[in-house]
C-alpha cells in the first residue's frame, strides 16, 4: 500500500480583480477559527476602491478562485502586503504558498520595491511560520497590534 501523499497544488495565476471576478472574490471564506486573523475581501476591497495604492489580486487555480492577496506601496520603496488569505474550501492544497511564490518573483522585478513589509497578530504562530519560509524575518516594528516582518526582494543578477 503506497503512503498517502498531499495534493499537489496546481498552478495558480494572479490576476487583478475585476467586475468579472469579483463576486467570487467576495465569497471566499476562511474558517471560523482563522476570521480573527484577516480582514474578509468586502472590506479589502472597499479599501483598494478608496485607496489607490492597493493592488487586490484573486489566487486562480483550474479556472476557480480559490484566493485573495492584496498589497501595496506605503511609502518609497516599501511594498506592504496587506491581505493573504485562501478559501477554507482550499487549505491545505499549497495555493497560498503558491500565490505568495508568485506575488514575490512579481515583487522581486519592480525597481520600486526596496523592501516587502508583512504583519501578523501575536497569536498567528502559523503566519510567522509561514512568512518566515519565504525569507520574512521579524523587525522591531508594530503596526498597531500587529508585528512587522521584511524582506528584501530577491533580485537575479545584482
Amino acid at each position: 500500500m503506497a503512503d498517502a501523499q498531499p495534493a499537489k497544488a496546481a498552478p495558480v495565476q494572479l490576476v487583478p480583480v475585476t467586475r468579472q471576478n469579483y463576486v467570487q472574490v467576495f465569497d471566499l471564506e476562511v474558517a471560523p477559527e482563522q476570521k480573527q486573523f484577516v480582514a474578509d475581501t468586502a472590506f479589502s476591497l472597499v479599501q483598494a476602491a478608496y485607496e489607490p495604492n492597493w493592488e487586490p489580486r484573486a489566487i486562480v487555480a483550474n479556472g476557480n478562485v480559490v484566493g485573495f492577496l492584496m498589497g501595496g506601496i506605503i511609502e518609497p520603496g516599501v511594498y506592504e502586503i496587506s491581505r493573504l488569505l485562501v478559501d477554507r474550501a482550499y487549505q491545505g492544497k499549497g495555493y497560498g504558498r503558491a500565490g505568495l511564490t508568485l506575488f514575490l518573483e512579481q515583487l522581486d522585478k519592480r525597481p520600486d520595491v526596496e523592501i516587502v513589509k508583512t504583519s501578523y497578530i501575536p497569536s498567528n504562530l502559523h503566519a510567522q511560520e509561514f512568512y518566515g519560509a519565504f525569507g520574512f524575518i521579524n523587525t522591531e516594528e508594530r503596526w498597531q497590534d500587529e508585528i512587522v516582518m521584511a524582506r528584501t526582494p530577491h533580485r537575479r543578477g545584482a
